[in-house]
């Protein structure tokens, strides 16, 4: 893993349109094995990095989904995480840069998004062996449903059997659309009573249910109730909100991200009985509205992906 900056060099000077999968299979192990990331990271100001993951499975298929990486590459991740940083937690990252604190070493705090079950199944155990925390950031759409599948899953599951401009977005006052990039763009950014609009036009065509029987459960079951709480209670999880139903919080009606960001955490600390303290945006977007209204709600820390507002470096409670 390399810090920031020079990641950022590395991935846009090697090549721009390279696929994660090379990049996760050839490139950084290449590049690791040869020692460069060392390198690279030795003129980096900053020591401090937060890492986002997504799915730990035991067979990835990234023709269906780029999010899980394989059990055994995240092993190998931690080993040389335990080797080359300080492991912290994110809240530990968080007040660092509040008072202004920068280690002598490299340090790291390890995130997912999401909240898939492999998580749970998958590398919680090995997050365990090494003793290292973790922040997991939870759609709490399955609490209420614990059979909901993601509505990013659900399109990459029957993207190859949709014809999307049979999908009559006039229904809720949209264009017509083209694409599946184009269909994935709208439903980021309209609320859950439109998407249901969308996703009825879509099962016109589709049974989602069939294709969740035709793809591994690890693939896009959410976590359950008590292996929440089993998590927020090991000492070593943090659980975050990642909002109700994963739209982009930046794009939709300010008054439907108040609801998303008040009710995600709401439910997750019914669920686990301990204050739900931070949040990570969907797809990183937010404006300066949507940062009060977090706040508002008693979140104290905010992840982005990238700083999208002006007064982001210097606002203490948010960070990439």
């Amino acid at each position: 893993m390399i810090p920031t900056e020079s990641y950022f060099y590395l991935k846009f000077t090697l090549n721009v349109s390279i696929s994660k999968d090379i990049a996760r299979k050839i490139v950084f192990p290449f590049v690791t094995g040869l020692g460069l990331e060392k390198l690279l990271s030795a003129g980096v100001k900053s020591n401090k990095l937060i890492l986002v993951y997504h799915g730990v499975v035991e067979k990835p298929d990234h023709n269906v989904s780029v999010g899980p990486i394989a059990v055994e590459q995240f092993a190998r991740h931690l080993a040389y995480f335990k080797q080359n940083f300080d492991v912290v937690s994110q809240d530990e990252i968080f007040e660092m840069n509040r008072n202004g604190i920068v280690p002598k070493r490299k340090t790291i705090a390890i995130t997912f998004d999401d909240g898939y079950e492999n998580n749970y199944r998958r590398a919680f155990p090995l997050l365990k062996q090494y003793g290292f925390p973790s922040t997991m950031y939870i759609i709490t759409q399955a609490i209420e449903d614990d059979n909901r599948i993601t509505w990013y899953d659900y399109i990459d599951f029957v993207k190859s059997d949709i014809d999307v401009s049979k999908i009559d977005t006039g229904l809720i006052n949209e264009a017509a659309l083209t694409t599946i990039s184009e269909l994935k763009a709208l439903i980021k950014r309209i609320n859950i009573s439109a998407r249901q609009i969308v996703y009825t036009e879509i099962a016109k065509q589709v049974d989602i249910e069939k294709y969740k029987a035709h793809f591994p459960r690890e693939f896009w079951k959410l976590m359950n109730k008590e292996q929440l709480r089993e998590l927020a209670n090991s000492g070593l999880v943090e659980l975050g909100a990642h909002s109700h139903n994963h739209p982009n919080l930046g794009e939709i009606a300010l008054s439907d991200a108040k609801e998303e960001i008040e009710k995600s955490k709401r439910l997750l600390e019914e669920v686990i009985q301990k204050p739900v303290n931070s949040i990570a945006f969907p797809d990183g977007s937010y404006t300066p509205q949507v940062k009060q209204l977090c706040l508002a709600a008693g979140y104290k820390n905010l992840l982005a992906v990238d700083y999208r507002s002006g007064d982001d470096a210097d606002d203490k409670n948010i960070l990439p």
